[in-house]
Order: structure tokens, then C-alpha cells, then sequence
């Protein structure tokens, strides 16, 4: 053996081989490398939808008293429901301050569009109601995502709202959840509530 030792195997593999047999099978090697790689980063995609679509729907229907304090006073400390017409002349403000406290909630979870939209129907702020009125911490517990046909990031879902201490579930909420890619990350576009 000389010093060139590794290079006497390399000349023995190229010469037992024809160098077309060989470029054909290192095209199949790369070939196979890529439908490897391909095929594992579209589940990669569906799972991190999901895992989004789960942490946006945990978030949106949970609630600390602190929150509830802090959505109260963007309202000037007029509980939801409870405006009067002196405070109704406030709401603009209200309302700009309403979407900074959900934008800094869910901001990293939903487009803007959608919270905008998720504000109006009142869905953002069930959590806060249910933690206002039971005087305790509420989470999302028991979290149920089902694909929809149809949409390649389109889930139904199922949650218990539940005290934080003592575990009681107060409702279940259901409705749909759907997902855009933005600059390579997933967000909930769409948020309904039955």
C-alpha cells in the first residue's frame, strides 16, 4: 500500500464501472435524497398548522383575572355590555386600544385581519366574560382539531373552558379554524365560533 492508498480504491471503483452507470446511480441517490427530504417537510408543514391552530384556539378561550383587568381598562373599566351612552362617546379610543391589547395577545398566532374580524363577532372576548363573571382563571382544556375537507389548513375544533383551580368545565366551545402561510409562518386567517 502507498501513500496514495485511498486514491488506488477510488481508480479501482471508477474503472470496475462504466461512468454512465455511474452518474445514473448518483442521480438516483440525490433522487431519493430529495423525495426523502420532500416528503417529510409536507408533514412538517401540516403538523406545524396544527400545533398553531391548537396554540391560537388555547389562547384565544383562555383567561387571567389580569387580563380581564387590562381588556377592562382599554374600555375605561366599563365591563363589556355595560356601556352607557357617556361611555359609548369613548369607544373609538376603546376600540384602538381593544386591538393593540389583542394584537399583543395574538398577534404572533393571527393575521390582523382576523383578529379584526375574531373582535367584532365577539369571540376574542368569550374567555374574558366567562373569567369576569366566575371571578377565576379560565383555560382551554381538552382541545379536539379535526381536518375539514376541502382545505389543506382548515380545522374544526372542539375546547372545554375550565376554572383554573378546580378544573370545572363552565362551556365547550366549537367552531373552525383556517391557516395562511405569511412570510414562511403559519396564522390563523379565519376564526368562527358556534
Amino acid at each position: 500500500m502507498n501513500n496514495n492508498g485511498e486514491m488506488e480504491h477510488v481508480n479501482i471503483f471508477f474503472s470496475g464501472m462504466k461512468w454512465k452507470k455511474h452518474l445514473m446511480l448518483a442521480a438516483g441517490i440525490v433522487c431519493m435524497l430529495l423525495a426523502a427530504c420532500t416528503s417529510g417537510s409536507d408533514k412538517s408543514k401540516a403538523d406545524d398548522a396544527q400545533t398553531v391552530a391548537s396554540e391560537a384556539v388555547r389562547t384565544v378561550f383562555s383567561c387571567t383575572q389580569e387580563d380581564v383587568a387590562a381588556f377592562d381598562a382599554c374600555l375605561g373599566g366599563t365591563a363589556v355590555g355595560n356601556e352607557t351612552a357617556e361611555t359609548q362617546t369613548g369607544m373609538t379610543s376603546a376600540g384602538d386600544q381593544l386591538g393593540t391589547f389583542f394584537s399583543d395577545r395574538l398577534g404572533t398566532l393571527m393575521t390582523d385581519s382576523c383578529i379584526a374580524d375574531s373582535m367584532g363577532k365577539r369571540i376574542l372576548s368569550q374567555a374574558i366574560d366567562l373569567a369576569r363573571q366566575n371571578g377565576k382563571e379560565i383555560i382551554a382544556d381538552n382541545i379536539v382539531l379535526k381536518e375539514r375537507s376541502g382545505g389543506e389548513a382548515s380545522y374544526t375544533f372542539t375546547a372545554d373552558l375550565k376554572t383554573a383551580d378546580d378544573q370545572k368545565v363552565l362551556q365547550t366551545v366549537t367552531g373552525t379554524v383556517t391557516l395562511v402561510q405569511s412570510e414562511g409562518k403559519w396564522l390563523v386567517d379565519k376564526l368562527t365560533c358556534n
